[in-house]
């Protein structure tokens, strides 16, 4: 029953009909508790939850069912619990429970005042969550699980990134140093194949930094140093490297670069990693024939913004959306016919989200594309 009858017939039949009506239809456990945190009565479903029929418990404080350290304490009860300096009404608190036979369990409890013949009484509604909190034990453990793991891919990344660059590196050396015929002279067909061992361990080395930067990004290890970079000074350095890679392709470099925008406060490896990315992508995935590829910069009220457009084969408006993810690439013959490993633009995004900037993309299939990074005038370092 939800309450003792004989213990409520006298309070008329306002708090009766008002409870029966709930019983057939509340899962829910009820105890009616007056001020002094006594109970009253249990419905039968609070008595299923706890083991006590409702004559066991009427008459008795209600912190006998509760687990907390209120036992010892005559002046708390459950209102008590449940209140704040606002009151008692719709306030929920997790609380534990404790079975007749001394078992504990996880129980949603809030409590309710109300006014029954000018008697204040209290209805508390108990709900067993040990399923939910099961789940959420559960939830947290594979969350926990998940992180160790990724935790451990990412120092297993980081020692591999550094074992392979070690002997590239002595390879990358080696091959500048027989390119410079400290060693002796080399015929046409040697110097060709010296090239393309240094081409090739260059491109590998490159591939390597991009796998050990995810990791740091990922682990939280990548370190940031602002300072105050002068942008036209940043981007001219950038251009020497990628002009003479668009002059093998054909492509024509373009600069927009408002003066106003004189210095942001960066980091200017990270800002020249990004660029860089963007500039060398434009000048990759231009037409057979060349193109134009055109960068931009200008000042747009408290952030400055950059972009860098060509009119090359563009993105198929299907794969725009994904772009910007880990190993995502555009399809499987640009990636056979172009190369690369889909992290380049997975880790543009995160350095300009580390400096509390954005960055997206606007792309038409066969016409071109327009890469759009925003960065702070003074960056705000965020930990992703």
């Amino acid at each position: 029953m939800l309450y003792n009858r004989g213990r409520l017939t006298n309070m008329g039949i306002e708090i009766s009909t008002y409870l029966d009506a709930t019983e057939n239809e509340m899962r829910d456990g009820l105890i009616v508790l007056n001020k002094s945190g006594v109970i009253e009565s249990l419905n039968s479903a609070a008595e299923s939850i706890f083991g006590y029929s409702s004559d066991e418990v009427t008459g008795k404080s209600a912190n006998m069912l509760i687990f907390e350290n209120y036992q010892d304490k005559p002046g708390e009860n459950l209102m008590n619990i449940c209140a704040n300096e606002n009151g008692i009404n719709g306030i929920r608190r997790r609380v534990s429970g404790r079975r007749k036979n001394g078992s504990t369990f996880p129980v949603d409890l809030s409590v309710s005042e109300m006014q029954v013949e000018k008697k204040q009484l209290f209805l508390g509604i108990i709900r067993d969550i040990t399923m939910r909190a099961c789940i959420e034990e559960a939830l947290i453990s594979a969350r926990e699980d998940a992180e160790r793991a990724n935790l451990a891919k990412s120092e297993f990344m980081s020692r591999m990134s550094h074992e392979l660059r070690t002997p590239l590196n002595a390879i990358i050396g080696f091959s500048e140093v027989m390119k410079q015929k400290i060693g002796g002279e080399l015929n046409e067909k040697q110097e060709h194949y010296v090239d393309n061992i240094l081409m090739q361990s260059q491109h590998l080395l490159t591939r390597i930094n991009d796998v050990l930067d995810m990791t740091r990004i990922e682990s939280g290890k990548m370190e940031m140093l602002i300072e105050k970079m002068p942008v036209q000074i940043a981007i001219n350095e950038i251009l020497i490297v990628i002009k003479e890679r668009a002059q093998k392709r054909n492509v024509v470099i373009k600069e927009e670069i408002e003066p106003q925008l004189d210095y942001i406060y960066a980091d200017k490896q990270k800002f020249k990693q990004v660029l860089l990315n963007l500039l060398d992508n434009a000048v990759k995935f231009s037409k057979p024939e060349g193109g134009t590829v055109t960068i931009k910069a200008k000042k747009v009220e408290d952030t400055a913004e950059f972009s860098v457009s060509d009119n090359g084969i563009g993105i198929k408006e299907e794969y725009t959306g994904n772009i910007f993810n880990m190993f995502q690439q555009v399809d499987s013959g640009v990636v056979r016919k172009y190369g690369g490993t889909g992290l380049g633009l997975a880790i543009s995004k995160r350095l300009v989200e580390m400096h509390g900037g954005k960055i997206r993309v606007k792309s038409r299939y066969g016409e071109g594309s327009n890469f759009t990074f925003t960065l702070p005038l003074k960056a705000k370092i965020k930990k992703l």
